[in-house]
């Protein structure tokens, strides 16, 4: 009787430890896994917040755009370029260009007789040169 009752003490004593094994790997994994999904939703916040300075920058960059076109100096400059007005008191001059040996005024820049013979040409001749860049 006794060696039954060793060897269910023995069974005993192996099964609550393989027990507390077992606990302590299940903890371990639990642990494990809470871990990582915590370094996961680091690694998003860090993202979502470097996205959002970005979006930050973009709107303080467009609020200023819009201040900006709402200011009287571009609307003056609009006037300028577009519709070609001038102040009241405003005097235009128009300056002769200087042609020079090579075709191109003294800045480097075509010259009007160059642009007025690119004028010349059919717009499909004009978007195949831009095309195959010749």
């Amino acid at each position: 009787m006794t060696k039954i009752k060793d060897f269910f003490q023995q069974i005993g004593s192996l099964a609550v430890t393989i027990l507390i094994i077992l606990v302590i790997i299940f903890i371990i994994f639990n642990i494990y896994k809470s871990i990582m999904r915590n370094h996961q939703i680091n690694e998003q916040i860090s993202s979502l917040e470097t996205e959002i300075e970005e979006i930050k920058k973009k709107n303080n960059y467009l609020e200023n755009l819009i201040i900006y076109y709402n200011t009287d100096t571009f609307r003056e400059l609009e006037l300028r370029r577009k519709l070609g007005m001038k102040k009241v008191d405003e005097r235009v001059v128009i300056i002769p260009e200087n042609k020079s040996s090579n075709g191109k005024n003294e800045l480097g820049l075509p010259t009007y007789e160059d642009k007025k013979e690119e004028r010349q040409d059919p717009n499909y001749l004009k978007w195949w040169r831009y095309i195959t860049g010749k």
